[in-house]
């Protein structure tokens, strides 16, 4: 950027960084269980929470209703019980439509009950899910996917690598599935996910390992809370761990954050949550990541997809600038300029309102420019 003209134009994703989390076991009850929720809405957080939905009680399901309400949280079905899938089948084998319809009508009852309406991104417990339930996930207006997986069974089963964009990895997507444009995928997972791979060929491959590898798994509480393995919590290391998954991300121009597990937040009190936060934002001092709810990048990020910049011109001799899109913007897009300061370069934001088909604006010189 500082070798280039300025002012300078570019169309990437803003710096946004989302908490998501998976409740797999049902741990996640009452509502005293989501209080590590509302720390992070201290800090200007909204995290997606994926839920299991027969653990919900009374007392949790008005927290639930509550979150939503304030726009705090978004939530997901993940799994029906502890470890049952929702959107693929058992250990006998893939559900038959009229079970995964049974399923998919508990759920609906249920957010319905609560009076909260359920994130349109797939969290499919360990990413598992298969052609039988695709339409019944376009009927309920679900068109994102928190994985890479194309619905091809199992956890277990073959999986083909679609090489997804920007950047061809399976690790990071922002990209439609193979074979259509019914899901977009949003997906970043840091890539030591990598390591749970093990190729047949060039393009398949098992999953064969559950957790990630190394010291920087893409679980960002793996073995760093007490349990089996470890007394007491490390916060330095999981808050080192939350700071280099979030800079990867926003270093790439894609979006920051991280993943964990409820058998995981269990484990940290309130405090440990404050301390954690601010510790990992401490080790970010060149980064100003913005708090954003997952709902809201996956549309964003769909729609700088489905967009591009097909002109872009200086006006006169100072920094303003005249720029055209093509394409199709659901949610206003937030367009970088960058300007040079002395021997420096700064840059600002300018909105482009939603559109459809072509949009033109003109972005005026910052006070003080010439």
């Amino acid at each position: 950027m500082w070798a280039a003209r300025k002012p300078f134009v570019m169309k990437a994703m803003p710096p946004f960084m989302r908490f998501r989390f998976d409740d797999c076991y049902g741990h996640w009850r009452n509502g005293a269980d989501f209080r590590f929720i509302e720390v992070l809405n201290e800090f200007g957080h909204i995290p997606n929470a994926s839920i299991c939905v027969r653990a919900i009680t009374e007392d949790g399901a008005k927290k639930v209703k509550a979150l939503y309400d304030a726009r705090r949280c978004e939530f997901s079905p993940h799994t029906l019980a502890p470890g049952v899938s929702i959107f693929w089948g058992d250990e006998r084998g893939p559900y038959d439509e009229a079970t995964l319809r049974r399923n998919l009508e508990e759920v609906d009852a249920a957010f319905r009950r609560w009076g909260v309406r359920y994130s349109p991104i797939l969290s499919d417990h360990d990413h598992s899910w298969g052609p039988a339930v695709v339409p019944l996930l376009l009927e309920r207006g679900i068109r994102y996917k928190m994985n890479i997986t194309e619905p091809d069974g199992h956890w277990n089963d073959v999986h083909r690598d679609w090489r997804p964009a920007p950047y061809g990895s399976m690790d990071y997507a922002l990209d439609y599935l193979p074979g259509g444009r019914d899901f977009f995928v949003v997906f970043n997972h840091y890539p030591t996910f990598e390591y749970a791979r093990t190729y047949l060929d060039r393009d398949h491959f098992l999953y064969n390992r559950a957790g990630g590898y190394g010291e920087v798994k893409w679980d960002f509480l793996n073995g760093l809370t007490r349990g089996p393995a470890r007394a007491e919590n490390d916060l330095e290391a999981a808050a080192r761990r939350l700071a280099e998954h979030t800079r990867l991300g926003l270093d790439s121009l894609f979006f920051g954050g991280s993943i964990t597990h409820s058998h995981f937040t269990k484990e940290l009190n309130e405090n440990e949550w404050r301390w954690l936060i601010r510790r990992a934002k401490e080790l970010m001092p060149r980064h100003d990541p913005i708090p954003a709810g997952y709902d809201h990048i996956a549309e964003y990020a769909r729609s700088k997809v489905d967009t591009h910049l097909s002109d872009a011109a200086r006006e006169g001799r100072g920094d303003a600038v005249r720029v055209a899109l093509r394409g199709e913007a659901t949610v206003p897009l937030e367009l970088y300029v960058f300007r040079d300061v002395g021997d420096g370069v700064e840059h600002r934001f300018e909105e482009v309102p939603a559109f459809h088909g072509k949009q033109e604006v003109r972005f005026a010189a910052p006070p003080g420019t010439r």
